[in-house]
Parts: C-alpha cells; sequence; structure tokens
C-alpha cells in the first residue's frame, strides 16, 4: 500500500490578513456614515414645509354621527357621514395624528348647526355640513390647512 501524504496547509500571509480587515473596517465605516446620512435626509423631510407644488393628499376624518336638528333647534335625527378633508402636499402624514381633535371640534359643533334639510327635516344638508366640517377643521388645524370638505357618504343612523 502506498502511504498517503499529508495534505499540505495553506499559507496565510499576514498581507492578505490586514487587506480583508482593512476591507471590513471600510465596508462598516461606509455603512455607518449612510446609515447617518439617511437619518439626516429623514429628519429633514419630517420637518420640511410642504412643496407648494405637490399634489394634494386627503386625510380621512371617518364616519362621524351627526344630530339632525331643524331651524329651531328641535332634533329630527341623526345622520352617519364619512368625511375626508383635502390639504396640501406633503401634510395628511402629519396631520393624521390630528384627527381626534378634528372629530371632537366636530362633535362640540354638529349639535348647534341646523343640519337637517327638506320639507319633514329628514335629509342632510350637506352644504351646511361641508360648511361645519371645514370650520371644525380650522379650529383643530389652523386657518389655511384644510382646502376642501369630500363627504363621501350619507346613511340615516
Amino acid at each position: 500500500m502506498s502511504d498517503p501524504t499529508p495534505a499540505a496547509k495553506p499559507k496565510t500571509s499576514i498581507v492578505g490578513t490586514l487587506a480583508l480587515l482593512i476591507a471590513g473596517i471600510g465596508a462598516g465605516g461606509a455603512a455607518g456614515v449612510g446609515a447617518a446620512v439617511g437619518w439626516d435626509s429623514w429628519q429633514a423631510a419630517q420637518t420640511a414645509a410642504p412643496d407648494p407644488e405637490a399634489p394634494p393628499e386627503y386625510v380621512k376624518l371617518g364616519p362621524a354621527l351627526i344630530p339632525l336638528a331643524d331651524p329651531e333647534g328641535r332634533l329630527a335625527g341623526y345622520a352617519r357621514i364619512d368625511i375626508a378633508i383635502e390639504v396640501k402636499g406633503g401634510e395628511a402624514t402629519r396631520l393624521q395624528e390630528l384627527v381626534p381633535i378634528v372629530r371632537h371640534e366636530i362633535n362640540m359643533t354638529a349639535w348647534r348647526e341646523p343640519l337637517a334639510a327638506g320639507p319633514d327635516n329628514r335629509f342632510v344638508a350637506l352644504e351646511r355640513v361641508r360648511t361645519m366640517v371645514a370650520a371644525a377643521a380650522e379650529r383643530a388645524l389652523g386657518p389655511g390647512v384644510t382646502k376642501r370638505v369630500l363627504v363621501q357618504a350619507v346613511t340615516p343612523a
């Protein structure tokens, strides 16, 4: 039988090891710089003023139950409305956090407004609803933020 010869051990040079070490440090440093630059860009985007040329965005306020009062203040019924507001481009994300305040203002205002319409006050006066929601949004968000109010659905409740 033949005598097996031991396999040759690979020789590692100190130069190769140093090259790999330097490459690893360089890649890690580049990743750290990229993360820092990315973070700064993200922070700037969050605090930047909205672009006036950006297309409008919409903030859904969700369904709201509103009382239908006649012009004399008598309750004629209730209606469920689904509404959204149009805002300047780039503002929707920031304003989404303020939706509960807008909804609160709608609730505090709706009961004082004559929102019933029609001969027997069983319909919703949509233009008055839009005006009321626009005023509530302006109180909650500040002047000039809301461009228009979109009534998406109205159902009797």
